[in-house]
């Protein structure tokens, strides 16, 4: 399928037949980052992720099959850290529950890099982000998503020209990204679907915003950075 038609296809289409049938690997290049777990300074801690987070179906709003749900399935995400070319396959949520080991190696990626601070990040933007990547699979993308930025401190948002005082960054629930070998806009059309929160496009720094704030749009110079 060309471009144009997958762009058409990602907009309108919001069933979870469409879906294939994903071959997950059972390996996982990791970064064995699990046992610098101390040297950081976490400002929150999610005690038990089992009973805190329960997928909730309106994120992601697709037609459920009985014995093909998307969502049963490991869940899978591809990261890469843009300034520090860390990288790695993550399998957040398999047998009915979170990992707590990948969900934190997931935050961990996510993390303020210039303050050396993490969150436990939202598990709804893991969702999103895995959902943008099986849409991605399907058409023969399996790229990482680079992250420029996830959650951020107080003192790293604020220095931050054009951010939003009360950034969805500052909450662990956003990431901006680029995808190699795919515009920004083609992956607007994609997350557009899921009506799970913001989606903001920067072209002129070519890069997406993702959050699951409220569900709004903007294009940079239009309204303040997210």
């Amino acid at each position: 399928m060309d471009r144009r038609s997958f762009l058409g296809f990602a907009a309108t289409s919001a069933s979870c037949s469409l879906f294939p049938n994903l071959a997950y690997s059972s390996e996982n290049v990791s970064l064995d980052l699990y046992r610098d777990q101390q040297r950081l300074e976490k400002v929150d801690y999610v005690k038990d992720l089992d009973q805190q987070y329960q997928i909730e179906n309106d994120i992601l709003p697709f037609e459920r099959k009985e014995k093909n749900d998307f969502w049963s399935k490991p869940r899978r995400i591809f990261i890469r850290r843009e300034y520090t070319n860390e990288q790695s396959e993550i399998f957040y949520y398999h047998n009915g529950k979170i990992d707590q080991q990948q969900y934190w190696l997931a935050s961990y990626l996510l993390r303020d890099i210039k303050q050396k601070k993490m969150v436990y990040v939202d598990p709804k933007l893991l969702d999103l982000i895995c959902a943008v990547q099986a849409w991605m699979m399907y058409y023969g993308n399996d790229n990482p998503i680079s992250v420029l930025s996830g959650f951020r401190t107080l003192k790293t948002n604020s220095g931050l020209e054009g951010a939003a005082k009360n950034s969805m960054h500052l909450y662990g629930k956003a990431v901006d990204f680029r995808v190699n070998g795919l515009k920004i806009n083609e992956l607007a059309s994609i997350a557009d679907q899921f009506n799970a929160g913001g989606i903001g496009l920067y072209p002129s720094s070519n890069f997406l915003h993702l959050d699951t704030g409220g569900v709004r749009k903007w294009i940079a110079g239009s309204w303040k950075r997210s």
